[in-house]
């Protein structure tokens, strides 16, 4: 398919990031001699955004978030979600703390110009992202963005993107099943509702955290998750990967809050970890086997993060 179909395809997207018809800026295409200008602008920004990743830090998210507006539009396969400069940011964070590396880049950029001061750029890229945990991550994706000229340059005010895994790695639930649902979890554990997070396990299903003994069923899973979110009133959890099949799958997260629950430190932690699932016939997780350290964890409970 090629780039200038992505970007006709896409077109219902902009009234989605403000650009509708009759809108000041929808005037038709820039003028002929401000086209290419427009192009090599903006092919220069989608480059140094995917350059950014390789600069971002866990204290340091700007190389990336300085591209991005306050709000984004998220353009997902069946929602529409609008991301704060704040959430994007901490989101920035959460995946550079994941890896130790991350390199890649841009293969091929196609710009429409539709006026001097907006534009769609339809992209693809490559990258390889090497995990703290010696996991090595190389996808393909291609990317559509809508952009706008500010006087801070050009910023991103709606992205949809889609990932692309090399044939050799063993097909998943399927790929965006699997991370739909990975992301939905994301979301229960961030809801301060506990039976939500239950909600995604069989009747039946388990959750086991480092050695302590396994909550069966939902009311103990529940129950389990409820000790965190009460510990950690603010708590966020951020989705790192998610990978696996039909039968089993590895969810890698990063969680953030401050311990001002009753009893609490007041200290912020931020510890990662991961959870291997077993998946039942009906699509639900009936085991899972979570992990993460707890010695920095209780570290971190009494002496905090170590991040200004």
């Amino acid at each position: 398919m090629s780039g200038r179909f992505l970007v006709l395809a896409l077109a219902s997207c902009l009234s989605l990031a403000g650009y509708a018809d009759g809108g000041e800026h929808n005037k038709g295409a820039a003028p002929t001699d401000s086209q290419a200008e427009v192009q090599r602008e903006v092919e220069g920004t989608v480059r140094s955004f995917l350059s950014g990743f390789a600069l971002a830090t866990c204290t340091d998210p700007t190389p990336v978030s300085k591209f991005a507006r306050d709000p984004m539009l998220y353009v997902l396969e069946k929602d529409v979600v609008t991301v704060s400069l704040q959430d994007y940011e901490e989101g920035v964070r959460s995946r550079a703390c994941s890896w130790t590396s991350h390199t890649g880049g841009v293969d091929s950029v196609v710009v429409d110009a539709l006026s001097r001061d907006i534009a769609v750029a339809a992209w693809t890229y490559h990258d390889e992202i090497q995990l703290k945990t010696g996991e090595a991550l190389k996808t393909t994706g291609a990317v559509l963005m809508t952009l706008v000229r500010t006087a801070d340059g050009w910023k991103i005010t709606s992205t949809k993107s889609s990932e692309i895994h090399p044939p050799s790695e063993r097909a998943s639930m399927d790929d965006s099943r699997l991370k739909e649902f990975g992301t939905k979890y994301t979301a229960a554990w961030c809801s301060q509702n506990a039976a939500s997070v239950a909600a995604f396990f069989a009747e039946s299903g388990s959750l086991k955290i480092n050695d302590a003994a396994p909550s069966v069923g939902r009311t103990a899973i529940a129950e389990a998750a409820q000790g965190f979110m009460t510990a950690f009133p603010d708590m966020v959890v951020a989705m790192d990967a998610v990978s696996g099949d039909r039968d089993h799958a590895t969810y890698r997260w990063t969680l953030t809050g401050t311990n001002t629950g009753t009893g609490g430190t007041g200290k912020a932690v931020r510890i990662s970890g991961h959870e291997e699932w077993t998946l039942g016939a009906d699509g639900l997780i009936a085991e899972s086997q979570g992990h993460f350290d707890e010695a920095d964890y209780q570290r971190q409970l009494n002496a905090g993060t170590g991040r200004r």
